[in-house]
């Protein structure tokens, strides 16, 4: 079963667009758009994975920050 989330953020001077990535130790596989759509595939029941996503302020210098999540992957209900 495919897993999704939007992440979301706000830019406090709204002058750049953010843009979206997995940070190194992120241990759920999956992929994030430049637009913050997070996709995986959950692997074994009761296992759990680690999510390190990092947004960016696109401007120069970049301001970025990083927040970890971890993902419990559950039996689908019968």
């Amino acid at each position: 079963m495919l897993y999704s989330y939007s992440a979301v953020a706000a830019d406090p001077d709204g002058a750049a667009p953010l843009v979206w990535s997995l940070d190194v130790g992120h241990t759920c596989g999956g992929s994030i758009t430049a637009g913050g759509v997070f996709t995986f595939t959950p692997g074994a029941a009761g296992a759990s994975c680690s999510l390190r996503v990092r947004v960016c302020d696109s401007t120069v210098p970049a301001g970025c920050t990083t927040q970890i999540n971890v993902v419990a992957i559950n039996h689908l209900p019968t």
